[in-house]
């Protein structure tokens, strides 16, 4: 009495008939309009009644399939740029920016308007490798990680910026002047 059928996503709507077995039986429920499909599991139960008024329902369980696209239409970011350029289907990416520059904002739109993406937004940098993993879930379920690896350049900066001798600033004291006269 339970039957499991599944359809592509583009499957909106689905027309049913049934021949009853006795034809003094009714068939109580409507077939004579299509039925409209959501995503995923749709539930429509077909009764049947015997003339002696006994009935029975035939389940039947539509399975409109789910997007399974994990994939991203853009990926940015504020500072640097993307090596190599963007892919939806390259995963892997790096990021060289200035000792500087010490935060990121990530900005990332997924293909499929139903899936979610995780992982965006403004990241802290240190020095060094910075890991930064957007994830990108379907409607489905199936899941890409997306993965930039920011590297913030070391300083260079070997300038001081003040100099005293015995207590007493030196007059006239500019980072870039490398010789002084006490």
């Amino acid at each position: 009495f339970e039957y499991n059928i599944k359809v592509s996503r583009e499957t909106n709507s689905i027309n049913i008939s049934a021949i009853l077995d006795d034809e003094k039986a009714t068939l109580t429920t409507d077939l004579s309009n299509k039925f409209s499909l959501n995503l995923g599991t749709n539930k429509i139960n077909i009764v049947v009644t015997a003339e002696n008024g006994d009935t029975s329902t035939y389940v039947l369980n539509i399975e409109r399939e789910k997007n399974n696209d994990a994939t991203l239409d853009s990926l940015t970011v504020s500072k640097g740029t993307l090596t190599p350029a963007f892919n939806k289907n390259t995963l892997n990416y790096t990021v060289n920016v200035e000792n500087d520059v010490t935060s990121i904002e990530v900005s990332a739109t997924a293909t499929d308007s139903n899936a979610t993406v995780t992982g965006i937004g403004t990241k802290e940098l240190n020095t060094g490798n910075n890991l930064i993993n957007i994830v990108v879930k379907s409607e489905s379920g199936s899941e890409n990680t997306y993965t930039i690896n920011v590297i913030r350049a070391k300083s260079s900066n070997n300038y001081l910026s003040d100099l005293k001798v015995n207590g007493q600033t030196v007059i006239d004291f500019n980072k870039e002047k490398l010789e002084y006269t006490v």
